[in-house]
């Protein structure tokens, strides 16, 4: 088994560049800017139709070795991106779009066009919410990044924000090169309008003058005797002139959809109820007597056979 040893020298380099990488590093900015990763994930997993999953995110300061490093020029699409609050430029590689472009089997313009529309709306809409003012960004055509234009880039920009946009076992890895001091502002400053508006309100709740306690004297009132016969016949006689539906049914039965279906006239439907039977007799779907069918004056009448106590059966 070959053991490797390191130098005290090469030690030293490896704790150096740790430590440079440490510092620059912004957890603040990363933390801030992380919320709109959800909305990115959430609108992404639509527009693609498969699941979308945002890793390593970070945001860190920028410098020209460090980013030339990380961003080659060859092959990177570049986006400018104006917002309210200042420029931004967008950066991944072409090789990533053109597996976009073929997953989602469009053209390559189509496909970073959608893209980057999709990517700017959204951090539109949470720059806009963080900051408590309108930041939509406006895209302009894309162009070729070369190594100067990069570094000068860099130069120019405090920040660059990394996305690892991972969908179907494939990724597109984006850089956002961003004025991060000018964005940490903006965001501090509304979320130190929000705290004071938060504090101006609960201090008015608890000076809310307090409506004074009133003292209220226990009552009773003195019970009421009605006579219950009385009451019955003045509630007959009130709802005396009222018209009720009287319905009297021959008979029923059941019969299939199919057999009802092939009715035609002269068919015969046998009901349930027995030849000379009483037909029933409902007033407000009750039962209240049992009735013979006979011919008043050229129309269908009752004759009244048994009947139930009415009295017994209305509620007052």
């Amino acid at each position: 088994m070959t053991e490797f040893f390191l130098t005290q020298a090469e030690m030293d380099a490896l704790l150096e560049q740790n430590r440079r990488l440490d510092s620059l590093f912004d957890q603040e900015l990363t933390q801030l800017l992380q919320g709109a990763n959800y909305l990115l994930e959430r609108h992404f997993s639509l527009l693609l139709g498969a699941s979308v999953l945002i890793d390593g995110f970070y945001v860190e300061r920028t410098t020209a070795k460090m980013t030339s490093t990380f961003i080659k020029s060859s092959g990177v699409c570049l986006f400018p991106v104006e917002f309210p609050l200042g420029s931004t430029y967008l950066m991944f590689q072409k090789e990533d779009a053109k597996n976009l472009a073929e997953f989602l089997n469009i053209s390559l313009s189509r496909a970073t066009n959608l893209f980057v529309e999709e990517f700017i709306n959204v951090l539109s809409d949470f720059l806009t919410e963080q900051t408590g003012y309108w930041q939509q960004g406006t895209v302009t055509d894309a162009t070729a990044a070369r190594d100067s234009q990069i570094k000068t880039l860099t130069n120019s920009q405090s920040h660059i924000a990394r996305y690892n946009i991972c969908f179907n076992s494939s990724s597109i890895e984006v850089f956002w090169l961003i004025p991060g001091e000018l964005i940490r502002e903006k965001i501090s400053l509304q979320s130190g309008r929000l705290g004071v508006k938060r504090r101006e309100k609960d201090h008015k709740t608890m000076n809310a003058q307090r409506p004074k306690a009133v003292r209220v004297e226990p009552y009773e009132f003195c019970p009421l005797k009605v006579d219950e016969s009385e009451s019955s016949a003045n509630s007959l006689d009130i709802v005396g002139d009222v018209m009720i539906k009287i319905t009297a049914e021959l008979g029923s039965t059941e019969m299939r959809l199919e057999e009802i279906m092939k009715l035609k006239i002269g068919d015969v439907i046998t009901l349930e109820k027995a030849a000379g039977d009483p037909a029933d007799v409902y007033v407000s779907d009750q039962n209240i007597a049992r009735a013979e069918i006979t011919v008043v004056d050229g129309h269908l009448g009752l004759r009244i056979l048994a009947m139930d106590n009415l009295k017994d059966q209305i509620k007052y």
